[in-house]
């Protein structure tokens, strides 16, 4: 069935390539390949009954992309057999399969959408973007985006964007699934040179297996270029969240409240030296959980290129992931999770690299367990490219 869908994502995306406009193109085409080789010491981050195994990874990929004057388009597919050591039990062929274009339709007009498709099992997929630890249970997701961006003057510009995710896990009964959605309307305006007001309103709803959470936002900001390698972006604002819990199928229980949204961001781009650190807080979907949650994640990249084919990069995050609804403990959340990842990367060609990184991951189960998960990973990756177009 994997390599099924592998087939058909393949003829979909070299179909759309083929449909686009020929003039001016440039288009390419790249084969890929990933092996990956893992030593993990906790798979299941339990607190208690460690269990470690070393991981063999094994990814082949294609990438096509094709561009106009007007028009960028990207399709890649990618499958990855995951084969453990000693758990054979888990292994896996993780799936992934992503197209995305933007169209300018004139000089104030632009559009982009995105959708892909993601098959994967690791409980750590979703610890550097959400904090959240998953069980190894196969998760099928569809996203599907819309955005439009809009020049009304030299100074004035409004996006409005609108998000779709799906996720099922497949072969439990126990994790609930998730339907999200989201929209968002900003508009940006230039007070001053470097500087720019920024105004948003969003909505969002999450729809779980007893529960629905939706989220409504208003922020103002600023973003400002400081230097020519220093930018910051700053939105606060407030949220009006009601809920509703499914005690019964007769019988259902709602809440609602007011809180804070932030969302900041700090970077630097630099000669050698590029550094991120973002900040946000606001109610965000929480998959494999039974609720959306409360999420305040603080995170920070650093790239440092020492010679030209060698490169460090460190990362890291600190999560806190916490909802509460009344006396339904298995609904409620309070999790902080924290992860540092130093790593090192050394390109022997454009299209051939390898990478080696260390990552320590801290889960503090403070509602459930008041206990703590430690993960130690260690990875090794070779990957190569061979564009046969371009």
């Amino acid at each position: 069935m994997g390599y099924r869908k592998w087939m058909t994502g393949g003829v979909l995306g070299l179909g759309l390539m083929a449909s686009l406009p020929a003039l001016g193109d440039e288009i390419r085409i790249i084969p890929m390949i990933t092996v990956r080789e893992e030593y993990n010491d906790n798979l299941y981050f339990d607190p208690t009954d460690t269990i470690s195994d070393f991981i063999t990874i094994l990814s082949p990929g294609l990438r096509m992309e094709r561009n106009t004057e007007r028009l960028r388009a990207e399709f890649s597919a990618r499958i990855d057999q995951r084969i453990y050591a000693d758990n054979t039990d888990l292994n896996a062929t993780d799936q992934t399969y992503l197209g995305r274009f933007q169209y300018e339709a004139s000089p104030v007009f632009r559009l982009s959408a995105n959708a892909g498709f993601i098959q994967d099992s690791s409980p750590d997929r979703d610890i550097a973007t959400t904090g959240v630890v998953q069980s190894a249970a196969t998760r099928n997701r569809q996203i599907y985006g819309l955005s439009g961006d809009y020049t009304f003057t030299e100074k004035t510009q409004a996006t409005l964007s609108g998000e779709y995710f799906q996720d099922r896990f497949a072969y439990s009964n126990e994790i609930d699934n998730l339907d999200a959605g989201r929209s968002n309307l900003m508009v940006t305006h230039e007070i001053l040179p470097d500087i720019r007001a920024r105004a948003g309103l969003g909505y969002a709803r999450y729809l779980y297996t007893a529960s629905t959470v939706e989220n409504y936002t208003g922020t103002v900001g600023l973003g400002w270029r400081f230097t020519e390698v220093w930018h910051a972006m700053v939105d606060v604002g407030c949220r009006y969240t009601p809920s509703q819990v499914d005690v019964s199928p007769l019988e259902s229980v709602e809440t609602s409240g007011w809180g804070a949204v932030v969302n900041a961001m700090l970077s630097y781009r630099g000669e050698k030296t590029n550094v991120d650190f973002s900040l946000n807080h606001d109610i965000a979907p929480t998959s494999g959980r039974a609720i959306a949650s409360e999420r305040t994640g603080l995170g920070l990249r650093i790239s440092r290129r020492f010679f030209y084919e060698l490169s460090g990069i460190f990362s890291g995050g600190y999560f806190l992931n916490n909802y509460t609804i009344g006396d339904f403990s298995n609904l409620n959340i309070d999790e902080k999770t924290l992860y540092i990842s130093p790593g090192l990367r050394y390109e022997f060609t454009r299209d051939m690299a390898l990478d080696a990184t260390y990552t320590y991951t801290r889960t503090d189960y403070a509602r459930d367990t008041d206990s703590k998960a430690d993960q130690n990973l260690v990875m090794v990756r070779f990957s190569l490219q061979y564009p046969i177009l371009e």
